[in-house]
């Protein structure tokens, strides 16, 4: 009975030991549905790239993405591969 009630407090303080560690996570949500629909851990000097099709230019833009030391995510870089005056590229 001991050895139960030894194994049950050891693994009760290692759960609240465990969640009590802080971690920062990118969370991406569908906002209509309020669901994630992309979950990372983060940590300083991690990189991520955004990518979408520019609403006049019509052609893709990457926003590159790095997580400093604060967890804030710093724009560091944009790839675009028109410099068209608001055009379309079609």
């Amino acid at each position: 009975m001991k050895k139960g009630k030894i194994l049950f407090i050891t693994a009760a303080v290692l759960i609240a030991a465990l969640g009590s560690i802080p971690f920062h996570v990118l969370q991406i949500d569908v906002l209509r549905e309020e669901r994630p629909v992309f979950v990372r851990i983060v940590r300083p000097g991690n990189e991520f790239a955004l990518g979408y099709i520019h609403s006049v230019e019509l052609s893709p833009v990457w926003d590159y993405f790095r997580v400093d030391d604060s967890y804030r995510m710093i724009l560091y870089e944009t790839a675009i591969r028109s410099f068209n005056t608001g055009l379309p590229a079609r």
